[in-house]
């Protein structure tokens, strides 16, 4: 199956600034790894109306929670 992998979880970070109502976003099984989710994270603290984030079957460890410990 083709999923998203790092480089364009990273990518896709960096462009979450553009979409400010963005109200979910679902990256759930897509090869993500802290080197991605964390900037993923990062970004989707600046957006106001994101009511639910799937980041369920990605390769989250403690890294990772912790950044997302908002």
């Amino acid at each position: 199956s083709q999923s998203i992998g790092d480089d364009q979880g990273c990518l896709l970070a960096e462009t979450l600034a553009d979409y400010p109502i963005l109200e979910c976003l679902n990256v759930a099984e897509c090869r993500l790894t802290d080197t991605a989710l964390i900037p993923l994270l990062n970004a989707v603290m600046n957006l106001p109306k994101l009511e639910q984030l799937d980041l369920s079957g990605n390769d989250i460890d403690e890294r990772c929670v912790v950044a997302g410990s908002w």
